[in-house]
């Protein structure tokens, strides 16, 4: 009886370490401890870069070790605070730009549904209190007005995302009284708008962002 059961472990570990040595076990090379890591690694596209050739063209760009996928882009970032670029670009805007930009590319190439799509930009706080979404502000007074209307052509070129503003932020600063930069009036009515689309106003922004976090929305905020 003994040795029946010894020749049941014996067959049991000589098993388990033919698994463990087979090299079929471990094919995708993947790493198990943060799933989604490759090796050797790929020659995939960037964010800011579909062709991935942006570092260095003559060596084929970079290897990518973790490749990104999901099949839905449901995302608000909250655009309260005044943080910029050294090139002067607003970081918020701008990351708002290049993930719906790389959305557009997924979409292109049939990775994504249009309709698993929705990103949303809450401006209000310290962001509004500098007129960031303020329509005939002269654009050297105004970096962010270039990266608004971008996100807007993506609105445009059918890309489920827009940008919104705190309507009780906007009353509170009392804007009747104010001025643009070129002298003309202020009011709740002279929120950003061009051809390419306009900036909407909401209830109020903290409860704008808890009701989308509610709806399965992802959050995103710059430091």
């Amino acid at each position: 009886m003994f040795n029946k059961k010894q020749k049941i472990v014996t067959k049991t570990l000589m098993l388990g370490l033919a698994l463990l040595t087979s090299s079929s076990v471990f094919a995708d090379h993947s790493n198990s401890a943060f799933p989604g890591v490759i090796e050797p690694c790929e020659q995939l596209w960037l964010v800011n870069d579909p062709n991935n050739e942006f570092k260095d063209p003559n060596n084929g760009g970079e290897c990518i070790d973790i490749p990104v996928s999901f099949k839905k882009a449901k995302i608000v970032f909250n655009l309260d605070n005044l943080v910029f670029n050294p090139d002067g670009s607003p970081t918020g805007l701008r990351h708002m730009f290049m993930f719906g930009s790389m959305v557009k590319h997924r979409i292109a190439l049939g990775q994504i549904d249009p309709e698993n799509v929705a990103i949303v930009g809450v401006i209000h706080g310290d962001a509004l209190r500098a007129k960031w979404a303020f329509k005939n502000i002269p654009e050297g007074n105004n970096p962010v007005t270039p990266w608004i209307e971008k996100i807007l052509q993506l609105r445009k070129d059918g890309i489920n995302i827009q940008i919104e503003a705190c309507g009780a932020a906007l009353k509170g600063m009392q804007l009747n009284g104010a001025k643009l930069a070129n002298g003309e009036p202020i009011d709740e009515r002279a929120i950003y708008a061009s051809e390419n689309g306009r900036i909407y106003l909401n209830q109020g922004a903290i409860g704008r962002i808890m009701q989308l976090q509610q709806n399965g929305f992802s959050y995103f905020q710059e430091d």
